[in-house]
């Protein structure tokens, strides 16, 4: 079965596949389709638990109690740390499904930011 055949199937899914290479591309579509679906749900799934955000840090501080966007399905997510600014050096605590603690040697001087890689 040409190309154009499946793709005329496919643009047109009134047409009948009635022959025996048309019932063999039929089946391979519909194969191709439900691992689509499948892929398209684990995208999603992969998406829903990997987030990108930052927060402002206020003055004079060595610690930050960030809330996640959403609840994680368990506390044993990796959190990536992007300070703006020469902290001496980056730890996580107390992590939960709902968030952690950022800690860091040198207090903030001005409000800064900090940003984060949430992969769970």
């Amino acid at each position: 079965m040409a190309y154009q055949d499946v793709k005329k199937g496919l643009i047109s899914p009134s047409r009948p596949f009635a022959r025996t290479a048309d019932v063999f591309a039929q089946d391979q579509i519909d194969f191709l389709a439900k691992n689509l679906q499948q892929l398209s749900q684990e995208v999603v799934l992969c998406h829903n638990l990997v987030w990108n955000f930052a927060v402002a840090v206020g003055n004079g501080l060595t610690t930050l109690a960030v809330t996640l966007p959403a609840r994680m399905p368990d506390a044993n997510y990796f959190v990536g740390v992007q300070a703006n600014f020469n902290n001496g050096g980056t730890w996580v605590t107390a992590k939960t499904t709902t968030g952690f603690t950022l800690n860091w040697v040198t207090a903030t001087v001005g409000t800064q930011a900090a940003r984060f890689l949430i992969v769970g």
